[in-house]
């Protein structure tokens, strides 16, 4: 009667596993899909957290070249970059970036 016993218990666990192992493949396919979507939203956050960082920096820079703390009247003023007739001065414009202490390429990545 052992013999019936055990090769019932093993035929129940055989059974059991082949039921189980459609739905854990499904499972683990599902999990990978998220584990990749949660990788690519964390590099998609670092890299807008960046920008985020550039964009601030450019801004309290701007802000502290806009409204100094006390204005220097020895200080060159800048040349606008649109001329009285309302057109675009190049120049003008590169004085101006220049001034306000901005890069061209964090000007590129930050507009």
């Amino acid at each position: 009667m052992k013999t019936f016993a055990d090769s019932l218990k093993k035929e129940i666990a055989r059974v059991a596993r082949k039921e189980l192992k459609g739905e854990l493949d499904a499972l683990r396919k599902t999990c990978t899909t998220q584990r990749c979507d949660i990788a690519s939203l964390k590099r998609e956050l670092r890299a807008l957290q960046g920008c985020l960082f550039r964009a601030e920096r450019v801004t309290h820079k701007t802000a502290a070249v806009v409204m100094p703390p006390a204005p220097a009247p020895t200080a060159p003023a800048a040349r606008s970059p649109v001329g009285s007739l309302g057109s675009f001065n190049h120049e003008a414009f590169a004085e101006f970036r220049k001034a306000l202490g901005i890069t061209q390429s964090v000007l590129a990545h930050c507009s």
